[in-house]
This record gives structure tokens, sequence and C-alpha cells, in this order.
């Protein structure tokens, strides 16, 4: 037997004898927290979550989640913080469109390609049958007015427009599109 073989057979044996163990955490949510951060809107309010060790019996987390319960007030004891980044969202194709429709909304996918498809005959969207989620380089000096427009249609002045609005690798890429970019709003509409 050679020694990568021998490795894929121990892992192999590890992974059948492995046998799940059940546990239990309670969770405490705090809402309305107001943070002190000078790059946040003072107006912006955050829901904290805190989740505790893992038990290995219900009695334990049940006992716990009582406690927290009857007092009313927990104390924290210690405070774990990670940095962490995180990528936005891709743009949207017909698919991904169609999948976020159903969770949130409750739409079937032909529901959302029906209700796309009106707000395109409408100059609202641009092209819905697409499977690309990015858009061509030369759409690049036309976004940040389009953004501008579209958060000045919802009386959007948070935080996300000071910033830099986009960021080209996440949205840009003309090799990933194919015959029609990602779904965005329609140009010529926001500006009316």
């Amino acid at each position: 037997m050679t020694p990568t073989l021998a490795m894929v057979v121990m892992r192999e044996a590890q992974i059948a004898a492995f046998k799940p163990e059940p546990f239990w955490t309670v969770q405490i949510t705090a809402g309305g927290i107001q943070p002190r951060l000078p790059s946040l809107a003072p107006a912006e309010q955050f829901t904290l979550t805190a989740t505790s060790r893992r038990f290995q019996e219900q009695a334990e987390a049940t006992a716990l989640l009582l406690r927290c319960r009857t007092e009313g007030q927990s104390m924290v004891e210690s405070v774990e913080t990670k940095e962490k980044l995180e990528k936005p969202p891709l743009l949207y194709d017909l698919t991904s469109l169609q999948r976020d429709a159903n969770r949130i909304l409750g739409f079937t996918a032909q529901q959302t390609l029906d209700y796309t498809q009106s707000l395109y005959e409408k100059k609202l969207v641009t092209y819905p049958r697409t499977d690309s989620r990015y858009l061509t380089e030369d759409m690049r000096e036309m976004l940040p007015a389009l953004i501008g427009a579209v958060a000045g249609k919802f009386d959007y002045t948070g935080v996300a427009l000071q910033a830099e609005p986009v960021r080209p690798s996440s949205v840009f890429d003309s090799s990933k599109v194919s015959d029609h970019h990602a779904i965005i709003p329609h140009k010529d509409h926001v500006r009316q």
C-alpha cells in the first residue's frame, strides 16, 4: 500500500467511525442597539445576538434559558470578535432573481419572469432573460450616475453613497457577459 493510499484509507475509516454527538446552545437577542461609531449614521440601530457555549445535556441548556428569562438580565463573560470580510452579492441574472423572489416573496419562477418581463417592457429594468451577473466594461462611467439616480428615487442618503459606490471587480467583467448583461434598473426611466 502506498503512503497516499494509506492516508485515504485512514481518513475513510475516521469518517466511517464518526458518531455525531448532539449539543445544545442558548441564544439571546437584544434589539435597538445604537453604536457609537463615527462612520455610521446615528439613526442606524443593530441587533445583537449572543450565543452560549455548547452544552452536552439539554437540561443544562434549558436551565440557562430559564435563568435568562426569569432574571431579565445577563452578564457577558467573554467576547470574541472576528474580522470578517464579506463580498457583496453579485448582480442579478434571471435565475438568481427567481431564487431570491421565491425565498423572500414566495413568487414562482414563472411569476418572477412575468413581472420582470413586464418591467422590461415598460423600460424600468434591463433585459431579464440573461444568464450574466456582470456588466460590460463600457458601462463603467454610467453606473455611478445610475446609482445616484436610483438612490434619489427612494430618498436614500445613507452611508453607502458616501463610500466608493462600486467595486469594479465584483461588477464589471466583459468576459462573463455573453448576449446580455445583468439585470439592473433601466437608465432612461430612472432619469424621469
